[in-house]
C-alpha cells in the first residue's frame, strides 16, 4: 500500500516536472517573441529616422513635410572671429545628397557682393525665388556689408536703366555672382577668382543655387560633397 502511494507520488512529481518544463518552454518562446518584436520595431524606427535625419557636408538635415511640400531643413553655424554669431536655417526643396551639380571652384565671399542675372535666366519661373534664397544666405555672413542686384547684359541694363555687372567688375573687395542659362548645370569661376558663374542649365535656378549654398557650407565645415 505504501509502495503504491510512493509510485503515485513519483508519477505525480514526474507529471508536475513535465508541466513545468512545458510552461518554461512556453515562457521562453513568449519572451523570445517579445524580444524579436522589440528588436524589429527598434530597427524599423532607426531606419525610418535615418531616412528623415542625415548629415551631409557637415550639416545636420531633417526631412520635413509642410502641407504638400517637402523640405530638407539644415542648421548651419555662422562663426566669425572664433565666435558663434548665428545658426542659419536652410530649407532646401531638393535632397542635397542627390543634387550632383558640378562645383568646379572653391567659394569665398568679399565684403561687397553683386548678384548679376542674365536676362534669359531671369525669365525662368524659379529665378526670383533662387535669387532671394541666395541673397538671404549671403546676408547671414557678418563680414558681408552690401549685397546688390544687377543685370548681366549691358544692352538690356541700359535699356531698362538698371545696374550692369559682370566678372570684369570683380575684385578682392567685390564678389560678383553671375547667374546665367547654360547647356549644362555647373558652378565655376569666371575670369577672376572672386567671380562665380552659376550655370542654371534649362531653368534649374533653385537646384543650382541650393548646390552653391551647400558647397559653401561644406567648404566652411572642411567637408566634402559628392
Amino acid at each position: 500500500m505504501i509502495k503504491k502511494k510512493q509510485n503515485k507520488a513519483q508519477d505525480s512529481e514526474k507529471v508536475d516536472k513535465k508541466v513545468m518544463r512545458k510552461e518554461d518552454r512556453q515562457l521562453i518562446w513568449f519572451f523570445s517573441i517579445i524580444v524579436i518584436v522589440f528588436v524589429v520595431f527598434i530597427g524599423v524606427y532607426l531606419f525610418m529616422q535615418s531616412l528623415s535625419h542625415f548629415n551631409y557636408g557637415g550639416v545636420d538635415f531633417n526631412k520635413e513635410q509642410q502641407g504638400d511640400l517637402i523640405f530638407y531643413h539644415g542648421r548651419f553655424p555662422i562663426i566669425y572671429n572664433g565666435e558663434l554669431k548665428a545658426m542659419y536655417n536652410v530649407y532646401f526643396r531638393n535632397d542635397p545628397r542627390e543634387n550632383n551639380i558640378s562645383v568646379l571652384a572653391p567659394i569665398s565671399f568679399s565684403k561687397n557682393i553683386t548678384i548679376a542675372i542674365q536676362p534669359e535666366a531671369g525669365e525662368c519661373g524659379s529665378a526670383v525665388m533662387g535669387q532671394i534664397e541666395l541673397a538671404k544666405f549671403l546676408k547671414a555672413f557678418p563680414w558681408v556689408k552690401t549685397i546688390n542686384s544687377a543685370v548681366a547684359n549691358r544692352t538690356v541694363a541700359n535699356e531698362l536703366n538698371l545696374t550692369y555687372s559682370s566678372c570684369e567688375y570683380a575684385s578682392q573687395d567685390h564678389t560678383v555672382i553671375v547667374i546665367r542659362k547654360s547647356n549644362e548645370t555647373y558652378i565655376d569661376n569666371g575670369i577672376l577668382e572672386t567671380c562665380y558663374i552659376i550655370g542654371v542649365g534649362d531653368c534649374k535656378n533653385i537646384e543650382t543655387v541650393e548646390r552653391f549654398i551647400m558647397a559653401t557650407m561644406a567648404q566652411v565645415n572642411n567637408a566634402t560633397i559628392d
